[in-house]
Parts: structure tokens; C-alpha cells; sequence
């Protein structure tokens, strides 16, 4: 992948782990630290599992989501039933729409949220970010570590949120340079 060869030893920062699938990859591709954020309990149960079957000694994990500002947040996390949300976890917002994965009779748990500038001190080469909608509050929690070290962004929804990567993203020279799935893949010239 081209992402993956462009590292250069750097960390990497990578939310929406899920059950940690794309961790082993990340941790070998870098000498650098892999930032992992997963908020769903289950989940995260599952990601330290692959971090310690993998002996991944370059994950840094936090069980809690990312956002613009450290604060706490209503995670919808489970079916009334008790079955995991897995990757159809999502915060509890009031603009949202109703689907099966925001029904008020689904398990709310409330959780911490944390920035990316206020948790990582050091150059990073990528963001990836795969959390279920909440992809710009993060990147504006970020903000001073993509002026700074113009990480590849990896966002996995950027649909309607055209205002803020206008303002914020694309004057700093990034450009769309391929999607892959529901994923869009973002970077600075002089990226190759």
C-alpha cells in the first residue's frame, strides 16, 4: 500500500480500531508508535486482544474516542438485546439520524474523549480515522499536528463536511489522491 510505504519510521495515528485488524500491519510497517483509539468496550476488549496475540510492542491503545476537545461523550454501543454495535458504534448526538444503530433503545455508556494534539507529541506520517461520523471533530482536535507534520489523512467520511476541509485542510496543499471502499485518502504534494 502506498500509504504503508511512506511511514518512514514515524508514529502513526489510527482511531476506529475495531477489533484491531489493521494494527499489525501499522506496527510492523513503523519503528515509530501506532496511537490506537477504540471507544466501544467490545471492541477494544478485542484490539488489545490482536495487539497481545501479535505482540505488538509499538501500540499505544486508549480505550476512548477522539474529538475536538477533552470532554466526555454518550457512546451508543450495544442493541437492546446486548449485541455489540461493532463497527455501527457512534456517539450520541442530537442532529443525528434515526437508524438502527441510534434507536433509543440501544445501550448508552458515557465515555471520555480526547484530541490528537493534546495525546501525541511527536511526527506522525498518517491519520486514519474510521469513526462512524465523527472524523472532522477529530481532525479539528488535531489541527496543530497536521499543520505541522501534514500527516497522509485516511477519513472514512468526509460527506458533508466540505466546509471544514475547504477551510482548514486543503489551504495547508492537500489533495485527494485516491479512495479505497468508503475510504478517502488525503496528502500533501511531495507525498509519493
Amino acid at each position: 500500500m502506498l500509504c504503508l510505504e511512506n511511514i518512514n519510521n514515524k508514529s502513526i495515528v489510527h482511531a476506529g480500531t475495531y477489533f484491531g485488524d489493521m494494527l499489525p500491519a501499522f506496527s510492523k510497517s513503523t519503528k515509530g508508535k501506532v496511537f490506537a483509539f477504540e471507544a466501544n468496550p467490545e471492541s477494544a476488549k478485542c484490539a488489545k486482544k490482536t495487539i497481545e496475540i501479535n505482540d505488538l510492542k509499538n501500540i499505544i491503545f486508549y480505550e476512548m474516542g477522539l474529538g475536538d476537545n477533552i470532554t466526555e461523550g454518550n457512546l451508543i454501543y450495544e442493541y437492546e438485546e446486548g449485541k455489540s454495535l461493532g463497527g455501527g458504534t457512534r456517539f450520541d448526538l442530537n442532529n443525528q439520524e434515526e437508524s438502527r444503530y441510534t434507536l433509543k433503545s440501544n445501550k448508552r455508556k458515557k465515555i471520555n474523549i480526547t484530541t490528537i494534539d493534546s495525546i501525541v507529541n511527536e511526527e506522525i506520517s498518517i491519520i486514519q480515522l474510521d469513526i462512524e461520523g465523527f472524523e472532522m471533530k477529530a481532525l479539528k482536535g488535531g489541527i496543530k499536528s497536521i499543520q505541522k507534520y501534514k500527516p497522509i489523512l485516511i477519513l472514512e467520511n468526509v460527506d458533508g463536511n466540505e466546509d471544514f476541509m475547504q477551510s482548514d485542510i486543503l489551504p495547508l496543499g492537500y489533495k485527494k489522491f485516491n479512495k479505497v471502499d468508503e475510504n478517502t485518502l488525503w496528502k500533501v504534494n511531495g507525498w509519493y
